[in-house]
């Protein structure tokens, strides 16, 4: 009877366990965004996050989300919230 009710506890609380780390993973999908305009050749394009490669110019505007490894060619009054990657309200202004 103690394992029936330790296996139905062990199972229950991996069900949990699962359900938390989904929601959590969905939720920062959901942050990314899923297309950026590109200039490529000379022309902008917009294209899906899975198909940026090296040498594309990433376009970028107000309230844009940027990929982590971007190269900032030209900028001007840039704010980087850096709560999301560090866990802690400091905010940096270039």
């Amino acid at each position: 009877m103690v394992l029936i009710i330790n296996v139905f506890m062990m199972s229950t609380f991996t069900y949990m366990q699962h359900r938390r780390t989904r929601d959590i993973h969905e939720g920062v999908r959901m942050l990314l965004p899923y297309s950026y305009r590109v200039r490529r050749d000379g022309i902008v394009r917009v294209i899906p996050t899975v198909d940026l490669v090296v040498g594309d110019i990433v376009e970028i505007e107000k309230g844009d989300v940027i990929p982590a490894d971007i190269r900032l060619i030209s900028v001007s009054r840039l704010m980087v919230p850096f709560f999301l990657l560090i866990d802690e309200r400091m905010i940096f202004f270039f």
